[in-house]
Formats: C-alpha cells, sequence, structure tokens
C-alpha cells in the first residue's frame, strides 16, 4: 500500500546523556543514557508513523554501523525505507546531546557525515501523486525542491520545518505551503523585536500558512491576514529533545487528515508536550488514542 506521507531530509544517531545536576567543566556523572534514530525529517517521520500514518523516508546515510541503525530503527517504527539511498563508504551523521535537567538546557555536539552523495536522478518523485502530505527540512534542498514543485502541481500540501533561511532555502520556502519557523530563526530574519512582526517578515517569503513554534509558549501562525494562537500544554519534563521534529511530524499527520489549522496546531501541540515525558526525541512519541485521551483531558 502506497504511503499516505513522505518525509524527506535528514537522519542521525542520537547519543544522549541525562543529567540530574548541573553540567559543569569537562567531566561529571550522568544518570541515563539511549542510543536511538534522530534528525529532523526522520523524527517526524517516526512521529507520524506512530500516530498511525503510513509514511515513507526519504535521506541519504552511509553504508556504516550508523546507516544500518538508522535503517533499524526506521524498520522497528513501520517506517518505509525503499526510498532511502545508501552511500557506499559513507559515513553517516551523529548527533552527541546532553541534557540538563536542573537547567533544562540542552548541548550538542554534531557530525554532518561524510560521503553522502545522494541522487536526485534516483528519487521515484511519481511516488507524491499518492501521497496526502509531505514534509521536508531543508537538509537536503535539491531533493525536497524537486518534491515540493511535484506537489504543488498535484496539490499536494507541503510543511516545512525551517531552522535557518539560507538563499539555497528561498525558492524551497517559496514552494511550502506551511512553513514552520523556530522562534530563533524567525527572529534572525524578522528583526522586528516582536514575535507578529517577524512573523509577518518570514510570511513576506511565501507559504499559505507561515507559522513560528515558541517552545513552551506555543505557536503563533498567518493565515489570509490574521494572526492565531495555541498556547503549550504543561507537562512534567524530562527532556525536550526532538520536540520540533515531532511537532512538524504531528502537524504533518493532520494535513494528510484535512484538519484545519487551529485543530492541527492543537494536536502537534499535544504530541509535542507528550514526547517530553522521556528521554530521546522519539522515547515518549504517543499513539493516536494517547494524544486524543490527552486532549479530551484537558478539553
Amino acid at each position: 500500500m502506497a504511503a499516505e506521507l513522505i518525509s524527506i531530509g535528514l537522519a542521525v544517531v542520537d547519543h544522549l546523556w541525562l543529567c540530574d545536576e548541573p553540567v559543569v567543566g569537562t567531566f561529571g556523572p550522568a544518570s541515563d543514557y539511549l542510543v536511538q534514530g534522530g534528525g529532523l525529517a526522520a523524527t517526524a517521520a517516526v512521529a507520524m508513523a506512530r500516530l498511525g500514518g503510513r509514511v515513507e523516508m526519504w535521506t541519504v546515510v552511509g553504508s556504516d554501523e550508523a546507516g544500518r541503525f538508522i535503517l533499524d530503527q526506521f524498520q522497528r517504527e513501520g517506517v518505509d525505507t525503499s526510498q532511502v539511498q545508501v552511500c557506499p563508504d559513507g559515513r553517516s551523521p551523529v548527533c552527541a546531546v546532553t541534557v540538563d535537567r536542573t537547567e533544562g538546557e540542552r548541548y550538542f555536539r554534531y557530525f554532518r557525515g561524510r560521503g553522502l552523495d545522494g541522487s536526485v536522478e534516483a528519487l521515484d518523485l511519481g511516488r507524491i501523486a499518492s501521497a496526502k502530505a509531505i514534509l521536508v527540512d531543508g537538509w537536503w534542498p535539491e531533493a525536497q525542491l524537486l518534491a515540493a514543485r511535484r506537489a504543488r502541481e498535484l496539490g499536494v500540501p507541503v510543511c516545512g520545518d525551517y531552522e535557518g533561511l539560507s538563499d539555497t532555502f528561498l525558492d524551497l520556502v517559496r514552494h511550502t505551503d506551511y512553513p514552520i519557523y523556530s522562534a530563533e530563526c524567525a527572529a534572525r530574519h524578522g528583526g522586528t523585536g516582536d514575535i507578529e512582526g517577524d512573523l509577518r517578515k518570514v510570511a513576506d517569503l511565501g507559504g499559505r500558512v507561515p507559522m513560528i513554534t515558541l517552545g513552551d509558549q506555543g505557536c503563533i501562525w498567518l493565515e489570509d491576514g490574521e494572526v492565531g494562537r495555541c498556547p503549550a500544554f504543561a507537562v512534567d519534563v524530562v527532556d525536550t529533545t526532538g520536540c520540533g521534529d515531532v511537532f512538524h511530524g504531528a502537524f504533518t499527520f493532520g494535513l494528510a487528515r484535512g484538519w484545519d489549522v487551529a485543530r492541527n496546531a492543537r494536536f502537534a501541540s499535544a504530541v509535542a508536550a507528550l514526547k517530553c515525558r522521556a528521554l530521546g526525541g522519539r522515547t515518549g512519541i504517543p499513539t493516536c488514542d494517547e494524544v486524543e485521551a490527552f486532549l479530551a483531558e484537558r478539553a
């Protein structure tokens, strides 16, 4: 059965350390440690699958142990990996994340990978015709722009996860229906000192409904000239790693179901909040039934 959701972009291996004491100096204890798949579009794909979507991932990994681990993590979640390109002798991306539970801060060290020369000619763009929504994250812009253009031709909505706005991304943004920016990215581009002002500045870049995620302050969007807002849900937080990725995946899941922006934002906010229950970007991702129960309690 064809996938209804396509996620295109970064897949990594995350090594996570949870520290219950402040992270100071160069040596100290960790109370927990976890290795799992990570990455913007990759974790979003897992969120869609956990929610019950039929999902396929388009990415590039190496033929190394990390690449095999990334593929295994997808397959365990039921994510279709038939469009993942494995580069011989390539080295897959790896990220180290130290989570300071006392301060709520996270510290990252990231290896971008090496020899990951994906082929856009090898992509089966015909698969987009069967999709109900796709997600892009700017990590593989050449492939994502081709996919977004085809999706636009077919009327398939495109959601974008944008942490930066280099010149390479701008054409991709123009072909994204729901570009979602981090607050930091919007502030760098907008520079107005006001979140609504920054929202209107990024709206000029394109997209039908631009949105900014604001962490524990929820999210804000612009639709038909009107500003919409959704607060975040208060939960007991263990780790916020991957919250944005999970939000974007849940939002794309809602697009495939035809939900309006307000309903979709509330649903995605709930999924992201529930994700925070455990260490890692994927451990706490809920099922759709868990989300509906969570929302019903907060009606």
